[in-house]
């Protein structure tokens, strides 16, 4: 383990898991992993159903939710400028990887 990383224990369906992660990444890994207990929880609240299930489906929401925020990006104006940018930057890149012919030079 280097210094950048950490060793942290976090509770994902009722059972301990020990990572070693950056440091940097401390704060959204503990996010995450209390999102999905709290998914757990309105699940377990509303239905009656295992606890695989309601990873599944606490899987699935959180997903589902991601794919929104995603959409939402690529949808706004700044979504939109940010593939066009993507696209002029690969287009340069690829430029700049062909070999030219000596007369094209």
């Amino acid at each position: 383990m280097n210094k950048d990383e950490i060793r942290i224990r976090i509770e994902i369906a009722e059972k301990l898991y020990n990572l070693t992660i950056l440091r940097s990444d401390e704060e959204k890994v503990r996010r995450a992993a209390k999102r999905i207990k709290d998914e757990t929880e309105i699940l377990k609240k509303r239905f009656d159903a295992s606890l695989m299930d309601y990873l599944a489906m606490a899987a699935f929401n959180i997903s589902l939710e991601n794919e929104s925020n995603i959409e939402k990006l690529t949808a706004s104006p700044e979504g939109r400028r940010l593939e066009e940018l993507t696209l002029q930057i690969e287009e340069y890149i690829k430029e700049r990887e062909t070999p030219k012919k000596p007369s094209e030079k």
